[in-house]
């Protein structure tokens, strides 16, 4: 029969003890809003505080020591030092400690220092300011993110990140859009689009103490693309109760930024660690850099070869002690201490091969790690921070090293792994060249055909750009006197190259840029194609006008397209009759 602690069925399995116990499924989620406080005392879900460093108070040490000893000539420096502390010991100990406690004092103080800019930065991010509504005064007030909880409603302006996981109530436009920018999630820098729920999209600012309802969902997880959850709306939001689907669409996760709306509000359901980005996150690892395993590696061959001599000596000063010592009566074999008996030949080998062990323990230098350590800090600390080659002047950016440890793999490609263009470069493209009808247009130089050039020895003829393109713009540099200031209508196809920049501006997708001022009610970003249209505009509604341009987009587009047609029409007909002529 199996004992107690062997499952029926399972005669030959493990003892439970030596098995990882399941972790408890947890309940869905409920989130209440106005929270009552027999439901915050019920529920106690994780706070919005957070924390990426590496170690505390009471971990530091242990923690900092088993990181120092994974490196191999630390393991064989404590060696060394403990059999100092023997009465065989050729040195004193304090000189085989001391260096030692050099090498391990400067790589905690190191690796304290950089836990300390990492906690820097979560007090920064933690007293981040927000604005919480209050139930109980029914006004906004201003919280850090770490005093922001679960079941608060909150207000995100834009260009601003996002304190929790949301679910998205309302914008400040009618339709109940907003975009959000997911770089710190996925690397994307396009926009997407969120939409909140139809029945929640009017709430204002004056109106959110109408807001009642209980939020059901899923526990926390790291599914960032998926959520399951309902929301049941109370009134006055709806005339009666009913319960509504959330989709991922409506939920705004901690990491992302507001672009192009001026303001949302957002129930938090997730915070702190809950939320999606610290549940994908990891321990920070303990990276080793390949000069660090190549060292180990030599320390091993090192150290081989120490014992091997040391080994080697020992037997035969034992082999010499029991055979030849008796016979030099001047060593006084009769008085010998306990290291030099002939008659205990095992004693006197053990003995010697200690003494020998320190005395030959320099062939592997403790100051090589000193220097190592020593180097690795100057470069994080002054080198790569004032580098002026790794500076972003854009947006006033140095070069920022966080660890210290990976400083000699700075600039080494082991593996590519690329999915598409932009992975590996930037994201930005200019506007150089383009073919119209077989014809290849634009002066422009660009970067593949400057390093073409340089490969083969070559050298271009670069014009001044700031003299001969007078239409440049950032990301427009193009230029070509067969198409700039209307000279494309004395091309042999005006009709195509008409066409052509027609189709270039009106087939891309527009986001609104919104925050626009009241006294300009419609044009809130004016786009222009320099040279090309001359001086045309292309307005692209604010978000206060985003409904009213939907609803007149279709008729001010075929408006515009009959405009061009009938031009382009009237200077054909006009072009043909003077060939007439």
């Amino acid at each position: 029969m199996p004992g107690p602690d062997v499952e029926q069925g399972q005669l030959f399995s493990c003892p439970k003890f030596l098995w990882r116990p399941r972790q408890k499924a947890q309940p869905d989620r409920l989130v209440r809003f106005p929270a009552t406080e027999h439901h915050r005392l019920e529920r106690q879900y994780a706070g919005n505080r957070t924390t990426t460093t590496k170690y505390n108070l009471l971990t530091f040490i242990p923690k900092s020591l088993f990181e120092q000893y994974r490196r191999v000539a630390n393991i064989y420096f404590t060696l060394v030092a403990a059999l100092s502390l023997t009465d065989y010991s050729p040195v004193r100990p304090w000189t085989t400690f001391l260096p030692l406690a050099i090498v391990l004092g400067v790589a905690m103080i190191k690796e304290a220092v950089e836990d300390y800019k990492r906690y820097r930065q979560d007090v920064e991010v933690n007293n981040r300011k927000v604005q919480v509504y209050n139930s109980s005064k029914r006004e906004f007030e201003t919280r850090t993110w770490r005093h922001v909880s679960v079941g608060d409603v909150i207000i995100v302006h834009k260009d601003e990140y996002l304190p929790a996981d949301l679910l998205f109530l309302s914008a400040e436009n009618p339709e109940g859009l907003c975009y959000i920018e997911t770089m710190q999630l996925d690397g994307e820098t396009n926009l997407k689009i969120k939409k909140t729920l139809d029945e929640t999209k009017d709430l204002r600012h004056d109106s959110i103490s109408d807001f009642k309802g209980l939020v059901t969902c899923e526990p926390p997880n790291s599914r960032l693309y998926q959520f399951t959850g309902n929301f049941e709306a109370h009134p006055p939001l709806v005339p009666n109760i009913r319960q509504l689907p959330l989709s991922p669409a409506a939920i705004l996760l901690r990491g992302c930024s507001l672009r192009n709306t001026h303001r949302i509000f957002g129930l938090v359901i997730y915070a702190g660690h809950d939320t999606k980005i610290f549940m994908n996150a990891t321990q920070p690892p303990s990276k080793r850099s390949r000069i660090e395993r190549s060292v180990d590696r030599i320390i091993f061959f090192m150290f081989g070869l120490l014992f091997s001599m040391c080994l080697t000596g020992c037997i035969y000063f034992a082999w010499w002690t029991a055979n030849y010592m008796p016979q030099h009566w001047y060593l006084a074999p009769n008085e010998a201490p306990r290291e030099y008996d002939s008659a205990q030949p095992g004693i006197v080998a053990v003995t010697n091969f200690i003494t020998a062990f320190i005395l030959y323990g320099y062939l592997i230098p403790i100051a090589l790690y000193v220097s190592m350590e020593m180097v690795k800090i100057v470069q994080s600390l002054c080198f790569i921070g004032l580098d002026r080659s790794m500076y972003h002047a854009e947006t006033d950016t140095p070069a920022v090293a966080r660890t210290s440890n990976l400083n000699e793999e700075l600039g080494m490609v082991n593996t590519i792994l690329s999915d598409k263009t932009g992975t590996l470069t930037r994201n930005v493209m200019e506007y150089f060249k383009c073919s119209i009808a077989g014809e290849a247009y634009g002066a422009g130089i660009t970067e593949i055909e400057r390093n073409n050039a340089e490969r083969r020895g070559l050298k271009l003829d670069v014009p001044d750009e700031e003299a001969d393109n007078k239409y440049r713009e950032q990301y427009f540099n193009f230029y070509d006197d067969r198409l700039m200031g209307l000279e494309w209508a004395k091309q042999p196809h005006p009709d195509v190259i008409c066409q052509f920049f027609r189709l270039l501006a009106l087939c891309n997708t527009a986001i609104p840029d919104g925050g626009c001022r009241r006294t300009v009610p419609f044009c809130s970003r004016v786009h222009r194609i320099p040279g090309l249209t001359n001086g045309l505009h292309v307005a692209l509604p604010g978000s206060s006008t985003l409904s009213m341009c939907l609803a007149h987009c279709q008729l001010l587009v075929c408006i515009l397209y009959s405009v061009y047609s009938f031009i382009g029409r009237v200077f054909n007909l006009h072009l043909n009759m003077q060939c007439a002529t």
